[in-house]
């Protein structure tokens, strides 16, 4: 008897989920019609680039990019590591060279070796 009543209620069920599927909202304004709307390729974006830190050593040069560290060579996404300098750095980027400063805002001060403080 549970199985009947069980197989009668997923019968009802799915009966009354299909049952809404085909009628026409009842609310919906007389002169209604669907738009069909068309994909539109999207405006290449271009990608951004932010220098946190570049550390140089007698023999070695790196950077963080992006919160990632990378070296002469690396690459970034599409653009590529060029030259790793104290201010900033120089990628390959789509077919460009691109300059990426350390300092958005070009504020910096270099001390002497009497200023440095340990």
């Amino acid at each position: 008897m549970i199985k009947v009543i069980f197989t009668m209620f997923l019968l009802f069920s799915a009966i009354t989920l299909r049952a809404d599927v085909d009628l026409p909202d009842p609310t919906r304004p007389a002169d209604y019609s669907v738009a069909v709307s068309v994909k539109q390729a999207r405006p290449k974006t271009r990608a951004e680039f932010n220098l946190n830190a570049v550390r140089i050593s007698a023999d070695d040069r790196s950077a963080i990019v992006n919160g990632r560290l990378v070296r002469v060579g690396d690459d970034i996404g599409t653009a590529k590591v060029k030259e790793i300098n104290i201010q900033n750095i120089v990628l390959d980027y789509e077919r460009k060279m691109m300059t990426v400063p350390l300092y958005a805002n070009g504020i910096s001060k270099l001390y002497r070796d009497s200023e440095r403080k340990n």
